[in-house]
């Protein structure tokens, strides 16, 4: 692990990218891919110094005087500081086409279980095409609450209901899909048929 102590109102985004690009252009299951909590602990420690100085004192029903951690308001506001400046380092990777995302990917537990986890790394193509899914996704989301609700329906549209639309929308998607392989089935033998009339050309 890379250990940093950057300056929370200090580091500049382009600092952060340029670390990311040397420390983190990693795959998924890599070591060195972390959480953005990892990513926080390892590179911005005084985020923790709170966490880890002040003890809160309690009694509870069954024990008095128990010590535990806390962060103060201090500390609440430096680990938001923390995530909004790696959320704009990724913004900022992502506009100057920079192969660093947070990726989501599914990973086995000690126990042999799978779980689905965030980690900042360098994205296969496939990872890139679920992110731009996840986002077309959202957008599609948005599109359709705010016609539901235009139309008044958001009271009056049962689970059943929703049922029909998704399965209507698998099967537009599946229809179109297969159009679209057609199309490009078609384009392909128009250029071998016609690499093939200008080789014939050539001959003569």
């Amino acid at each position: 692990m890379t250990q940093q102590s950057w300056d929370l109102y200090r580091i500049k985004t382009e600092e952060i990218a340029e670390h990311l690009v040397e420390h983190h252009s990693v795959p998924f299951d890599s070591r060195m891919s972390l959480n953005v909590n990892e990513f926080i602990e390892e590179h911005f420690p005084e985020v923790l110094k709170d966490l880890q100085e002040a003890d809160l004192e309690f009694e509870g029903a069954l024990s008095k005087n128990k010590k535990g951690h806390y962060l103060s308001p201090q500390g609440k506001v430096r680990l938001r500081k923390a995530r909004s400046l790696l959320r704009e380092v990724l913004k900022y990777c992502e506009e100057n086409s920079i192969p660093i995302a947070k990726v989501l990917d599914e990973v086995k537990t000690k126990d042999g279980l799978r779980k689905w986890e965030w980690r900042i790394c360098k994205p296969t193509n496939e990872q890139v095409a679920f992110m731009r899914f996840t986002r077309w996704f959202a957008s599609a989301e948005g599109y359709f609450n705010k016609a539901v609700m235009q139309e008044g329906m958001l009271e009056n549209l049962s689970d059943e209901d929703i049922e029909v639309l998704i399965e209507q929308l698998r099967e537009t998607i599946r229809s179109r899909r297969g159009e679209r392989k057609q199309e490009l089935e078609k384009k392909k033998e128009t250029i071998k048929v016609s690499i093939s009339g200008e080789e014939d050309e050539d001959e003569e």
